[in-house]
């Protein structure tokens, strides 16, 4: 298989390319190539957008337009999410693999694979609540990176990045709405049968949103290769991202 240079990538749950924290660059700096950062509907570019309540229709919301932005010549190209963007490019990769020479996902799970509570633990439920509540914005993203984060991050380092985060919603709010929207379209999402793209499976051991066993359990039904961080959480661009590129850029020279 070629090497793969360039990147579309998509952030998780209420995340937009801004959660990246320029990432993706890193990433197409590594492969030689570029990188495309893409919102989901109801999310950063796409707030307020109306958000399709399935997997496959946030694939068709966004692919045209991400397709216009390609340049042939900066290919073969990958699909790389995370968490929700992980099952959204898996999707993507079923459906149109002419469209890419690979897919890496991130801690992603499917609803024919894994039981609810473990797709989302159920101690972890209140906090997915009070996400959607009015309440301190700089709380509730704390709450929200914290459930997110493995212990890694010092508290001090966790309340930075949600006081980031609570600006980046205040300028391009994500309502509840949306986060129902794209709640119901994970919860629906179910595994592709195969894929005819090579795949690798980025998986946190110490996630403590989504049980570990979920994504190897989507790995195994795609056939993808599998690499696993034993200390980080669900977020891999906050808790490991110089792991992520290294490895990501690795598969990528030999995909397969």
């Amino acid at each position: 298989m070629p090497t793969i240079r360039s990147w579309i990538c998509l952030k998780g749950l209420k995340q937009d390319a801004r959660h990246w924290r320029g990432l993706p660059d890193r990433l197409a700096e590594a492969t030689g190539g570029r990188a495309l950062m893409v919102d989901l509907p109801g999310a950063g570019s796409r707030s307020g957008t109306a958000v399709p309540r399935s997997v496959p229709g946030m694939v068709a919301a966004i692919r045209d337009e991400v397709l216009s932005q390609r340049d042939p010549s900066e290919g073969p190209w990958g699909l790389l999410g995370l968490s929700l963007g992980g099952m959204v490019v898996a999707q993507w990769a079923a459906s149109h693999p002419e469209d890419v020479a690979g897919v890496v996902i991130g801690n992603s799970s499917a609803g024919d694979l894994s039981w609810p509570w473990q797709r989302l633990r159920l101690d972890k439920l209140p906090t997915v609540v009070r996400a959607a509540l009015p309440m301190d914005p700089v709380a509730r993203e704390a709450a929200v990176v914290g459930l997110t984060t493995s212990r890694q991050l010092t508290r001090g380092a966790r309340f930075r990045i949600a006081r980031e985060h609570a600006r980046w919603q205040a300028e391009a709010p994500f309502g509840r709405g949306a986060l129902v929207g794209q709640l119901l379209a994970g919860a629906r999402f179910r595994a592709p049968a195969s894929l005819a793209v090579p795949a690798l499976v980025l998986v946190g051991e110490a996630d403590r949103f989504v049980h570990p066993s979920c994504g190897h359990a989507l790995a195994d039904r795609l056939g993808a290769q599998v690499a696993s961080h034993p200390t980080a959480g669900h977020d891999l661009s906050l808790d490991a991202p110089g792991w992520l590129v290294s490895t990501v850029s690795e598969w990528a020279t030999n995909p397969e």
